[in-house]
């Protein structure tokens, strides 16, 4: 053992140049002009490739190229697709969303910014984005039932040649991020080696062998060659040569530092190997296990959606199955009276409530969609002084309580109706005012004058003639003096609407063109009844060659507002 008072051996002023190695590392694997000027190992230059964090962030636009985007990934493409289309951040839940939608493969880049783009804030902030209405239309449609699959076959062969050359983009830059990787390590492995180096100086020849066997080691660690077992070695012996420059008091310090490098050296290490196993993987190979993934987390989800479906019909049958035979149990064997049969009857008209709720999950959109497809309502509601205690918000119909938990997120007060009793519960679930009761009835029960705004989204073209004028009757008579009533409905003047998008509910009746439903609200008593078209298909949908007069027609008819909404007032 070296002693500490030998006066060509200053140890104090060892450690503390040891000390300050350590300290000057940096976290990162990233290389310093220390490592590259470093003289025991050549580790000249390394270019650098782009990376999502080195971008800029996206400038404000009029108009965006679909490239300017999918250059960002995972959160940055998130909000810098915020920030694009909609000229804000994202909201937390907005980024969980789409975040989770993209990592689990649910949505593509393409999908979430024709989401963001087509939405009600994306229309009203108008971005244009060249190239993202057919990708997004075509995505879009791979995702309907039976014939999306035809669409997705189709897609993927026409795009085979810019998936062949992407696979050679990828296999070329794995190649450069292996060697980028294993490089990196240069800037510790160089930090130690000059440790060594002085401490070869310092030490003379005593424990020569031992200092050089470790900068050997570190040569073989600077060209990747390097096992579990030779850093354990590697960290032993350094260990060792640092336990023989100090006393015992210095001997734990030394040691620890020491100790410190060479773990967080162990750690880089252990990353950068598992990042370039992982990159080594060929392109189809990696291509053929994401596919796999993606189904099984697809399968997967479906089937846990089925699950729940199948769980809520269950207990739905297992409710009203309990209550007939509680009703049968007091009678029997005594026949039913009129209440025990209009009981059985009025169960027997429930037995598909869970289906059609099925049914709206499918078809209706997510929640989040129709809660910002609503928003359009709000000053309307807000302009007549609705929604307070006295002038409460009725909604007709609420199915999914979508308006009912919009409405109560801006403070107003209202409360719903719906004769499906799957929905009414789930609404009450949702601490949302519910009454499972025919709209009709319920109006019919309430006095003069008690609202201040009735809703009504979706439920007109599911009512014959008679059934919608006693409605129009009732809401003229409790709606109070400059209240105001919404109804919003499929546009039939939309072609693909009327003839074919229409029917996908099997409960709705027929469609009601604007001029009609106008005419009926004027002619029971409400006044300044006017029509407000919504949700157009994507302008990048439309036609664009021929006639101009003749292209203007068959965008308006095929292209135009899918839905429109009756908007009238009590005088």
């Amino acid at each position: 053992m070296i002693e500490t008072n030998n006066p060509e051996l200053n140890v104090a002023q060892l450690l503390h140049r040891i000390r300050d190695e350590v300290a000057r590392r940096p976290a990162t694997g990233s290389l310093s002009d220390t490592a590259q000027t470093a003289p025991s190992l050549d580790s000249g230059p390394l270019p650098t490739l782009p990376r999502t964090e080195d971008l800029p962030p996206l400038s404000k636009q009029s108009v965006y190229a679909l490239r300017d985007f999918l250059n960002y990934h995972d959160k940055a493409f998130i909000v810098n697709a915020y920030r694009g289309v909609l000229r804000r951040d994202p909201d937390p839940s907005g980024m969980d969303n789409f975040l989770n939608q993209l990592r689990n493969g649910d949505y593509t880049k393409i999908e979430i910014l024709g989401r963001l783009r087509f939405s009600a804030e994306g229309r009203r902030q108008a971005v244009r984005i060249q190239g993202l209405g057919l990708p997004f239309a075509v995505q879009t449609a791979c995702r309907l039932p039976v014939f999306g699959y035809g669409i997705a076959w189709l897609n993927a062969i026409l795009r085979l040649p810019l998936l062949i050359k992407n696979g050679q983009r990828f296999e070329t830059h794995t190649v450069f991020r292996i060697d980028q990787n294993f490089r990196a390590v240069a800037d510790p492995i160089n930090r130690i080696s000059q440790i060594i180096g002085q401490l070869q100086r310092d030490l003379g020849q005593t424990h020569r062998p031992e200092l050089d066997d470790l900068h050997a080691q570190l040569k073989q660690l600077s060209t990747g060659k390097v096992d579990q077992q030779s850093l354990a070695d590697l960290q032993q012996q350094f260990h060792g040569a640092l336990a023989q420059t100090a006393s015992q008091h210095q001997l734990a310090e030394a040691v620890q530092q020491g100790q410190d490098a060479l773990a967080q050296l162990h750690q880089q290490l252990h990353q950068q190997l598992h990042d370039g196993l992982t990159q080594t993987v060929s392109p189809p190979q990696l291509a053929a296990v994401q596919q796999q993934q993606h189904t099984l987390q697809t399968a997967l989800g479906d089937l846990r959606q089925q699950i729940f479906e199948q769980k809520r019909t269950i207990l739905d049958q297992q409710r009203r199955l309990g209550l007939l035979l509680e009703e049968a149990r007091k009678r029997l064997p005594a026949p039913l009276n009129a209440d025990q049969l209009t009981t059985w009857l009025t169960e027997d008209e429930h037995r598909l409530d869970a289906m059609y709720a099925t049914f709206e999950d499918q078809f209706r959109g997510t929640r989040a969609d129709i809660k910002q497809r609503l928003e359009i309502y709000l000053p309307l509601i807000r302009q007549c002084q609705a929604g307070t205690d006295t002038a409460p918000v009725l909604d007709v119909g609420c199915g999914r309580g979508e308006w009912l938990e919009l409405l109560r997120d801006q403070h107003l007060i209202a409360h719903g109706v719906d004769l499906n009793q799957v929905f009414a519960q789930q609404c009450r679930d949702d601490q949302l005012r519910v009454i499972e009761q025919d709209a009709i009835a319920y109006l019919r029960s309430l006095p003069d004058q008690a609202l201040g705004a009735i809703t009504g989204f979706h439920i007109i073209e599911h009512l014959p003639i008679r059934t919608l004028i006693a409605l129009f009757d009732e809401v003229l008579r409790v709606l109070r003096p400059g209240g105001v009533v919404i109804f919003e409905t499929p546009n039939p003047n939309n072609l693909l609407v009327s003839s074919c998008n229409f029917y996908l509910d099997p409960t709705h009746r027929n469609p009601l063109p604007a001029p009609l439903s106008r005419y009926l609200i004027e002619a029971r008593g409400l006044v300044r009844a006017e029509i407000i078209e919504l949700h157009p298909f994507d302008a990048a949908l439309q036609f664009s060659d021929g006639p101009p007069a003749t292209i203007t027609r068959l965008n308006q008819h095929f292209f135009g507002p899918q839905d429109y909404a009756v908007v009238a007032y009590k005088a």
